[in-house]
């Protein structure tokens, strides 16, 4: 299993790196949100956790297979804060502290440089 300070570096990589390669044309207008789990893995409720997730009208897309342990959430820049989405996300995942997730801090929410031509 990866180290935790590496697996941080490997999630700051993934979701700068979808930022950059985003086929969406208003991707200008997005931010990424990664949560990371609070335990090592997750309950057979995430299917239906992330379904909940991708359903709601601020959210672009959702990556639960990127980065292990975590989930990368595309949302409409200024929309919803990560807080909200954490607090989201635990109420729905309930008494299953498995599924129970935490803000990914780091500079993954900094903003990227333009894409050269």
């Amino acid at each position: 299993m990866l180290e935790r300070p590496l697996l941080h570096i490997i999630v700051m990589w993934v979701a700068l790196a979808g930022a950059w390669v985003s086929p969406q044309p208003s991707a200008a207008a997005q931010e990424r949100i990664a949560l990371a789990f609070e335990q090592t893995s997750c309950s057979s409720r995430l299917d239906e956790l992330i379904r909940r997730m991708r359903g709601q009208h601020v959210v672009r897309a959702v990556d639960s297979s990127s980065v292990p342990g975590h989930i990368l959430i595309d949302v409409e820049r200024g929309k919803v804060s990560p807080e909200e989405l954490q607090e989201m996300w635990n109420r729905w995942a309930g008494e299953l502290t498995t599924c129970r997730v935490e803000i990914m801090k780091s500079c993954i929410t900094a903003n990227l440089p333009p894409a050269s031509p």
